[in-house]
């Protein structure tokens, strides 16, 4: 595996973060996210949704309603996210934060694209040309994740379209790799791996370590990528989505071994290897 900053997002279905302000992706609104963005009511969320639907014109005919047949994954940066919609799940979340899943609304397909209410979340995808990030990647789809107010934007393509490497916070691995050294520097039962790495407020980078003796812990590392800031316990009931999907282990030291483990080489921009990816295979 050969890893570069602008490192491949891929899922089943892939909604890219279009461009908007505060970057591709970047949601609007108010949410608990953890930023100070104003809470929304409940009102003013049943305005917002109901906006989205009228914006998808009238009924659709039986042809555009096949286009949105099917499955559909997604995911966005600035934050992370990623949403999974199936005929009868909907799964939409954030590294760091729980994830919500729910039961969603049979699709109301319109002549200018699919809604979906799903519990608290709100979807919506759009056939349409959209482009993403640095290559330009033209994508069938546009589509928006409304949840708590914040409307999460991007691009989109069926599941039957999307390549199959799926989508993990290992992707933009070369990103959090000087974060992961300082974090591991920190590590007591050695040899520490990463369960994963993702960002935090104010630039920050937060790492979750698993240790030899089964401690965990989480790594907060201030914007500048190698200072930490704090080193805290984590309790085994206290994990977030995506974690040791997969494990990441620092070369030297070797990937853990197992019967349902299966592990990749990763190499860094001189060829040489960095490092392993686990995963779970059974």
């Amino acid at each position: 595996m050969q890893i570069s900053k602008f490192a491949g997002m891929a899922a089943g279905l892939v909604l890219l973060a279009a461009c908007g302000q505060g970057g591709p992706g970047a949601p609007s609104g108010g949410g608990s996210d953890g930023s100070s963005r104003p809470a929304i009511t409940e009102g003013e969320m049943k305005a917002k949704a109901q906006a989205m639907l009228a914006a998808l014109g009238a009924p659709a005919t039986p042809e555009v309603k096949a286009i949105y047949a099917g499955e559909f994954e997604a995911a966005g940066a600035e934050p992370d996210w990623s949403a999974t919609l199936l005929a009868d799940y909907a799964l939409f979340s954030r590294p760091g934060l729980d994830e919500i899943n729910a039961i969603p609304s049979p699709r109301d397909v319109r002549a200018q694209g699919m809604y979906v209410e799903a519990g608290s979340l709100t979807i919506t995808v759009r056939a349409g040309e959209c482009t993403y990030g640095e290559g330009g990647e033209a994508y069938p789809f546009s589509a928006t994740v409304l949840f708590e107010g914040v409307a999460y934007e991007g691009c989109a393509r069926s599941a039957a379209n999307a390549p199959t490497a799926s989508r993990s916070w290992s992707n933009a691995l070369s990103q959090y790799l000087p974060a992961i050294d300082a974090c591991l520097a920190r590590v007591q039962a050695k040899p520490g791996r990463v369960t994963i790495a993702y960002p935090g407020e104010e630039g920050q980078t937060s790492v979750r370590l698993l240790e030899s003796d089964g401690g965990r812990s989480e790594c907060s590392v201030a914007a500048d990528g190698t200072t930490v800031i704090s080193v805290e316990p984590l309790s085994d009931r206290n994990t977030v989505a995506g974690e040791r999907d997969p494990l990441f282990t620092r070369a030297p030291s070797p990937p853990p071994q197992g019967a349902c483990l299966t592990s990749e080489d990763v190499a860094g921009s001189n060829g040489a290897t960095i490092g392993y990816l686990t995963r779970k295979t059974c």
